[in-house]
């Protein structure tokens, strides 16, 4: 079975002549495509998964215009940026509370870190506290 997402691009980009499978045909929706994508990519994660939707959902149809293709190059490029310090924020919390607690329960961990990254109060369990388990920002 094959698992396809079911989106497509809305039909406000069709009401203003954008068709982001080809190339822009004319000055105004170059301008309106130029100026679409760069408040997108400049948006934070919702913008850029956005412009990422857009290329999967034009590549799904055909294929993905070069301005489109170079907007979501950027996209992946900083979402990956912001997914490898998450990583490397929730590894470090996680080898921390290892060492430092001696615990092996999984659960209890991961339960952990979702309060820290909610920025809620640990349970009321007698642990030895973590440099790295503190409330995360979201400066998507």
């Amino acid at each position: 079975m094959k698992n396809v997402v079911p989106f497509r691009a809305p039909e406000t980009f069709e009401r203003y002549g954008i068709n982001w499978t080809r190339e822009p045909t004319s000055k105004p929706e170059r301008l309106l495509r130029e100026a679409f994508l760069t408040y997108e990519n400049s948006s934070g994660k919702d913008g850029l998964i956005s412009v990422l939707l857009l290329a999967l959902v034009s590549r799904r149809q055909g294929a993905v215009a070069s301005d489109l293709q170079a907007a979501a190059d950027f996209a992946e490029i900083m979402l990956a940026m912001k997914a490898r310090k998450h990583q490397d924020v929730t590894l470090a919390a996680i080898h921390s509370y290892y060492t430092e607690s001696g615990s092996s329960d999984v659960t209890d961990v991961a339960l952990l870190l979702h309060r820290a990254h909610l920025g809620m109060q640990a349970p009321d369990v007698e642990r030895p506290p973590s440099r790295h388990l503190r409330p995360v920002r979201d400066d998507g």
